[in-house]
């Protein structure tokens, strides 16, 4: 008890100890969660600073990193387009975490991602970047934690829908039909890309259905488009319901985009949505 006892009050020292700029993330957007916890969050990831025009990955890289924003903005685009803007707080290629997935490994990015506006306090873009084995890895462990983190990540995407209603209300969309129309594809394809993570994962495929069946209630992804999903994957809804090894190709770490016969299943798939 004693040894519990000093470990949690070095702990807390610890987190005491952390730069007032993180101690101001917390207080702004991570305050459900425990100091303790939230150091623990901090030490595994790495504090990352960008410059206005850089590009944190493609519309359909598969890159292994969560990220969330420090300060500055960085602005999200579906084939050019910008669907949405990012500010502190908001997390970036958290892939269904949200809804309990914890996915490991790489996820394809369903848009590109540019550094666009330095913080007007300290002229900085930054963000603080996890890998995301090593972020599962940590929340698997520590269940208060992943729970807290969780109930966070959920502000995270009512925040992100508040930020384009308001790129709407501010009139920063030129066509509202094709802006739209673009924000469903970046839907569709993130559901794809989380697809394809389990599915190449077969063992984890039962182990993730109750949270895949949270994450399309949450975004609104019809049978029809699930079952679409999976065929593009591969996949028939009866071999993903029995969890039976499908006539899947992408059970690989290989850049599934590139694939000439997924680009048109994939193009079929946008046109039935």
């Amino acid at each position: 008890n004693m040894y519990r006892i000093f470990k949690t009050v070095f702990e807390h020292y610890l987190a005491s100890q952390m730069s007032p700029d993180i101690l101001h993330l917390r207080h702004d957007h991570f305050q459900v969660i425990e100091l303790n916890d939230f150091a623990k969050l901090v030490n595994i990831g790495e504090i990352e600073e960008l410059e206005i025009g850089d590009v944190l990955f493609e519309q359909g890289e598969a890159h292994p990193f969560v990220r969330v924003v420090i300060e500055g903005e960085l602005d999200v685009l579906r084939d050019g387009v910008l669907t949405y803007s990012l500010e502190d707080g908001n997390f970036i290629s958290e892939s269904g975490m949200h809804a309990g997935l914890m996915l490991p490994g790489s996820v394809e990015a369903s848009g590109t991602v540019i550094a666009t506006r330095a913080s007007s306090t300290t002229g900085k873009i930054r963000c603080i970047k996890w890998e995301r084995a090593d972020l599962v890895k940590l929340l698997q462990k520590c269940k208060p934690l992943s729970r807290s983190f969780q109930s966070v990540l959920s502000w995270d995407v009512v925040s992100k829908l508040k930020s384009q209603r308001l790129l709407l209300a501010e009139g920063a969309i030129n066509s509202p039909g094709r802006w739209t129309g673009k924000r469903m594809d970046q839907s569709y394809f993130r559901y794809l890309a989380i697809l394809h993570n389990i599915i190449a994962r077969k063992r984890d495929l039962h182990a993730n259905k109750e949270e895949l069946q949270m994450y399309r209630t949450i975004h609104h992804i019809d049978d029809e488009h699930h079952k679409q999903a999976l065929e593009t994957c591969g996949w028939t809804t009866e071999e993903f319901d029995t969890g039976k090894e499908g006539i899947s190709n992408l059970d690989n770490d290989d850049d599934w985009s590139t694939n000439k016969n997924l680009q048109e299943k994939l193009l079929h798939f946008l046109n039935l949505a």
